[in-house]
């Protein structure tokens, strides 16, 4: 299933490039029956299935090509028959399941941290990039308390890329596919207590100015 589907914009999708060479088609015999599709009275329901963009061929010319997601790819396919076009529509189902279930864990290791970064901003009261910062007061962040729930956060979020990395494979035993899974949600479940720990710690504040005094004691 390797290089089968990717991950464009957030979303699976596969190439008419692909679907040529793997349906043993002309690609211009694939394009010209996307294009016949789209034209279609169904047209303008397919349409958010499909992306038109160009490719690179050998002459180093550039050449158009379809991407299509999910939806796209069983709707063009559909009436493509035999054993062997049978076999490469299950392959390209499997790998549309797998990197859809890779996709969905990248976004949640994503949203586990924007949530850690929110609860930052939301904690310490972070103004924005340009915002004037020369009199408010600014945090101490040599809180203990919070520099040890930091390394725990750390950890999980190390723990969970490390996790993740393994869905790069090409086969997974189902027991190792499940133990992944329960693996992630447990170190999700662990990232938020230990966020929600953090809403507790009482932090000491310096003024702008002091900041600056010991600023410039510096240089």
């Amino acid at each position: 299933m390797d290089n089968l589907v990717e991950i464009k914009n957030n979303h699976v999708v596969v190439s008419t490039i692909q679907i040529a060479d793997k349906f043993e088609k002309q690609h211009k015999d694939v394009l010209r029956l996307t294009s016949v599709k789209l034209r279609s009275s169904n047209g303008d329901r397919l349409l958010q299935h499909f992306f038109k963009t160009t490719y690179t061929d050998e002459k180093g010319e550039q050449r158009p090509m379809y991407l299509m997601d999910r939806d796209g790819f069983c709707f063009l396919v559909m009436g493509f028959t035999g054993e062997k076009a049978d076999k490469w529509k299950l392959d390209f189902i499997d790998a549309f399941n797998a990197m859809e279930a890779k996709l969905n864990q990248q976004q949640q290791s994503t949203l586990a941290y924007d949530k850690y970064i929110s609860l930052l901003d939301d904690k310490f009261k972070l103004p924005s990039f340009g915002q004037k910062r020369k009199t408010e007061p600014w945090v101490k962040l040599d809180n203990p308390e919070f520099r040890s729930i930091l390394n725990e956060v750390k950890n999980n979020l190390t723990t969970i890329n490390t996790l993740l990395k393994y869905f790069d494979r090409r086969y997974l035993p189902c027991a190792e596919y499940s133990s992944y899974f329960l693996s992630i949600d447990r170190m999700e479940m662990n990232l938020s207590c230990l966020l929600t720990a953090m809403e507790g710690i009482t932090f000491e504040t310096i003024s702008a100015s002091e900041i600056e005094r010991i600023r410039q004691s510096n240089t």
